[in-house]
């Protein structure tokens, strides 16, 4: 006979030992590879911060007695504070150098200094800011609250202390991790809604340790509406992430501007309502923009 009939299970078993095709192959390898980056990464930097916070106040001693009472504004301290939350910024930076060399290094790195975008982004992030503070503390005078006074008198020298807090304040450096590292890998496993959401419940973790520092703005109690304010900016940082090419800078600022530089806000007496507020933004903009990609399209590239 010119033509056998083959049994289906002939098919399939033919099938089996052939394993998938080399283009499914290579995507399920390229997968694993971007979670074994991701795993990595925040396992690098939950080590750095809270390994340093519990060597501390595991062993309080030693560092008393060399260096004295905590302040930053002592070399030591300063330089060890640091180091705790440069922690994404460091794990992202050694992650891409182990696995692909200096000169992916050297590319991701020129990512940071890419400026070129429309100026209504840098209005959005610089005068958007301040008024979403400057809206919250008219909110929170209206329903009673006793707002503090603005502590800059006359009102210019606001401009120096803003100008030393973005050289001063190491909180912004950690977007070359969060949104520069994390962000692009998550997008290409979620949708822009999932990977924020994702990457806002593991930011907010990672500042846990602060909520039970003697002293602290934030306590135990409030950790509910800061997971909330977390994964809303998260998803507002992922659609200015998206919507400028995915610009390092730009988180950058933005985060500078999640501190209030300007001393604007009536925090912290006002947590309730700044969480409700930034909650409205984040599903205005899930809303307006799509949650499959916040926006037009999703910046997926981790060294461009």
């Amino acid at each position: 006979m010119l033509h056998q009939a083959v049994k289906p299970e002939s098919c399939a078993s033919s099938l089996e030992m052939q394993g998938p095709p080399p283009a499914v192959e290579g995507l399920r390898e390229e997968r694993k590879t971007e979670r074994n980056a991701l795993l990595e990464f925040f396992a690098l930097t939950f080590l750095i911060t809270w390994g340093m916070i519990f060597l501390f106040f595991r062993f309080p001693f030693p560092f008393l007695l060399r260096f004295g009472e905590p302040d930053v504004s002592k070399p030591f301290y300063r330089v060890y504070w640091h180091i705790c939350v440069y922690a994404p910024a460091i794990s992202a930076f050694f992650v891409i150098a182990r696995r692909h060399g200096f000169a992916a290094v050297r590319a991701y790195a020129r990512r940071v200094l890419h400026w070129r975008v429309g100026i209504k982004w840098y209005l959005l992030v610089l005068v958007g800011f301040p008024a979403f503070y400057a809206a919250d503390r008219i909110v929170f005078a209206a329903v009673g609250g006793n707002a503090p006074a603005y502590p800059f008198d006359p009102w210019y020298a606001v401009i120096p202390a803003m100008l030393l807090s973005i050289v001063a304040n190491p909180a912004p450096v950690e977007e070359l991790g969060w949104r520069g590292f994390a962000l692009p890998l998550l997008q290409r496993r979620f949708s822009a809604l999932n990977a924020s959401m994702v990457l806002g419940l593991i930011w907010g973790a990672w500042h846990l340790p602060v909520f039970f520092v003697y002293g602290a703005p934030y306590t135990p109690a409030t950790i509910p509406l800061y997971a909330v304010q977390a994964i809303s900016l998260s998803i507002i940082m992922t659609a200015l992430y998206n919507a400028t090419g995915g610009n390092i800078l730009l988180a950058f600022l933005f985060h500078w501007q999640i501190h209030d530089p300007l001393n604007i806000d009536a925090f912290p007496h006002d947590v309730p309502i700044v969480t409700f507020m930034m909650a409205a933004i984040a599903i205005g903009l899930t809303i307006a923009l799509g949650h499959q990609n916040l926006g037009h399209k999703k910046h997926t590239e981790l060294l461009s």
